[in-house]
């Protein structure tokens, strides 16, 4: 059962502070303002419900182009996240609240590639054009995301699949990335002719612990594939975010030297603490996320949301370079005054360059 929506639409309104693209892009350009930037890649239906004070019916990313427009207005987020993904292979189940969950790929062998049916580019243009028309006449960013090769495939064959066939059959993986790169490659292109402010793209395979392949598989099956996508956006000038789960400690110097300007969303696991990598690496790259979805966000009451909000703004936005978001997603489990917590406190906190905080204006 969805909890009931309690929230009035002027209740609801958590923020003043108007979104922005211009504090996105000075995060991941490294330039410090006093100001840091709020963005989210997902916010489940029943945080969406409540942010607009009525049922939507739909996660974040589903809302059509106006709603979604308001939605960011009212939580002061500082840029749309444009996701058209191409679900190849994926054995799906519905649960008990109605809710899509993955469980498998169905791309086993070399009988199943005649799966592989590129959908038409016509549906990431028209959602990229439709928010731009939308967002006409505010300051909002937009952050659009790019399926790729590697991940398409890890889902489509499934991911125990994966891992063997890559030890067990490496041809097989080289011809299954080649075919569904007739897609991602011009996905590439395509999105690089639209103003958009960053791109997010998937590269190193990382779990909790580090990584879930090796080294040299990266280097053979993952890298040179990033490079392809890499080279398509260079030219544009865009910069490019890198999403990665888990701790991807081992790869932080492949990352910087690929040309990612920003990594997210820095999952607090194993050794991979933000603190450290700001202490590391903080002049090269902009780092994003963090505040613990796993515990915070879902365990913990508002006062300590804001707290460790704050902690964050203290610690990581002097010199630029921080946008402030979940260490994952605001899934379902996370309460809507722990949304609120979040999102009031980095909109109304400026920070000065000894990590002074203060209440914006």
């Amino acid at each position: 059962m969805r909890r009931e929506v309690h929230v009035s639409p002027e209740k609801s309104r958590l923020v003043g502070r108007a979104g922005s693209s211009r504090r996105l892009r000075a995060a991941l350009e490294r330039r410090f303002t006093g100001e840091v930037p709020f963005f989210e890649t997902y916010v489940a239906e029943e945080i969406v419900d409540e942010v607009m004070g009525r049922p939507m019916g739909t996660h974040m990313l589903k809302l059509p182009p106006g709603d979604y427009v308001e939605f960011l207005a009212r939580t002061g987020m500082d840029a749309a996240y444009l996701y058209e993904g191409w679900f190849l292979g994926r054995k799906n189940v519905v649960d008990a609240r109605g809710r899509v969950q993955y469980v498998d790929g169905t791309i086993k062998s070399r009988g199943d590639f005649g799966q592989i049916v590129a959908p038409s580019l016509e549906t990431v243009r028209r959602r990229i054009e439709s928010f731009l028309a939308a967002a006409g006449g505010t300051e909002l960013g937009v952050v659009c995301a790019l399926d790729v090769s590697v991940s398409i495939m890890t889902t489509a064959i499934g991911p125990t699949d994966s891992l063997i066939l890559l030890h067990e059959d490496p041809a097989f993986v080289d011809e299954f990335l080649d075919r569904v790169e007739e897609y991602t490659l011009p996905l590439a292109q395509c999105v690089v002719q639209y103003p958009v402010d960053a791109i997010l793209m998937t590269g190193p395979q990382c779990g909790k612990t580090g990584p879930i392949i090796s080294p040299a598989m990266h280097e053979e099956f993952i890298f040179p594939r990033t490079r392809k996508v890499m080279d398509i956006i260079r030219p544009s000038g865009i910069p490019v975010i890198l999403h990665s789960d888990g701790d991807n400690s081992a790869f932080m110097d492949w990352i910087i030297g690929a040309g990612f300007a920003a990594i997210h969303p820095v999952e607090p696991v194993g050794g991979f603490d933000i603190y450290r990598l700001k202490s590391a690496y903080g002049d090269r790259i902009c780092l994003c996320g963090n505040i613990d979805v796993g515990d915070v966000l879902t365990r913990g009451t508002p006062e300590q949301v804001r707290a460790d909000v704050l902690e964050h703004i203290r610690r990581l936005a002097p010199g630029g370079g921080y946008v402030c978001g979940s260490s994952h997603d605001i899934t379902g489990s996370v309460p809507f005054e722990n949304f609120c917590a979040l999102a009031r406190t980095v909109c109304s906190t400026n920070v000065s360059a000894d990590g002074s905080l203060s209440a914006s204006a």
